[in-house]
């Protein structure tokens, strides 16, 4: 019986925090990486029971574990928002370089076409 309580416990938690993890949104842009490990790191810290020998939150490493999950998720979402950002500067410094090189052909072209116009012997 109290194996079963402490599965049906298990799996309370669990459906708890798959629950909150889904319903989180993935934006993290206004979080950094520095404050998101600072509140996992205390809220990771006070899930665990005051007394070593307590048998009160004794299921505190299945809290620890699925803050862990929730935390992980959070974090990945910030990786994901920093990632899009990112790409998309790249993609305007591409298609800078890519005006570059046009105004570059552009300037070749006229440079010979005032080579070819020029006389042979003026200065």
């Amino acid at each position: 019986m109290k194996r079963r309580k402490i599965a049906v416990s298990q799996a309370i938690w669990m459906a708890l925090i798959c629950g909150a993890v889904m319903a989180w949104p993935a934006k993290g842009a206004d979080q950094s990486g520095r404050e998101l490990m600072s509140q996992f790191g205390q809220a990771f810290e006070a899930l665990q029971p005051s007394a070593p020998g307590s048998s009160v939150n004794s299921d505190y490493k299945i809290g620890q574990t699925a803050l862990g999950t929730f935390y992980t998720t959070k974090t990945l979402g910030l990786i994901y928002d920093q990632n899009q950002e990112l790409t998309q500067k790249y993609d305007r410094m591409l298609e800078r370089y890519d005006e570059l090189i046009q105004q570059n052909k552009e300037i070749i072209r006229l440079l010979r076409i005032m080579a070819v116009e020029q006389p042979e012997d003026s200065p």
